[in-house]
This record gives C-alpha cells, structure tokens and sequence, in this order.
C-alpha cells in the first residue's frame, strides 16, 4: 500500500493462507485507497488439483491463445478482452521460458 499514489488502486491476488501481517491499514483513509482481492480457489484443493492434471492425459496449453512478456503487459490485457478470439491471456517475465519455446514462436506472430 506505501507504493499505491492517492485514490489509487491495491490489488491482491492469488492463493494465501492466513496469517499475520504488518500494515498500514491508515494509508487506505489517508490516500483514499481502493482495495480489492481475488482468489481462484481454496488452498486446499490445489495438490489435488495439480495431482489431476498430473496423472491425466489433458492439455492445458491447448486452451492458452496468446502468451505476453510483462513488457508488453497494456497490449495483453487488451489481447485477454477480446473474448472472441483469445480463450487464455499468458502474462509471462521478459526472460521465461515461454519465449523460446516453438508455442511461443506461433503465438507472437499472431497480429495482436
């Protein structure tokens, strides 16, 4: 939240478990923050989870249309809301292995 300018927007995301933490919960009234979350599901179920697709014959990266380094983070979120031709947006670091794979090769030459 130190990070976030006045009647800016924090953003959590991802999988926690609950624990303590230190912060500034003042700096919400103080810069008039907006504060917002967002989990996919329970921690519980993601070993099972994983276990499945593991033990399964499913591909997953048949349902990934298009794969961005975060340098190009505007133009993929952009690519992730036209739902008519994007199924699953990849956000990836600049140097992941996505971009050297033959995957993502085929992707970046597609014209978004």
């Amino acid at each position: 939240m130190e990070s976030a300018d006045h009647r800016g927007r924090v953003v959590l995301m991802g999988i926690s478990t609950p624990q303590p933490v230190t912060a500034r919960i003042g700096l919400i009234q103080e810069r008039d923050l907006t504060v917002r979350s967002s989990v996919g599901a329970p921690v519980t179920i993601w070993a099972p989870a994983l276990a499945y697709v593991a033990d399964s014959d499913l591909d997953l990266l048949a349902i990934v249309s298009a794969v961005y380094p975060l340098s190009r983070g505007v133009r993929a979120l952009a690519a992730a809301q036209d739902t008519a031709r994007h199924v699953k947006v990849v956000l990836a670091p600049d140097d992941s292995v996505f971009f050297g794979s033959e995957l993502a090769a085929a992707l970046a030459s597609s014209p978004d």
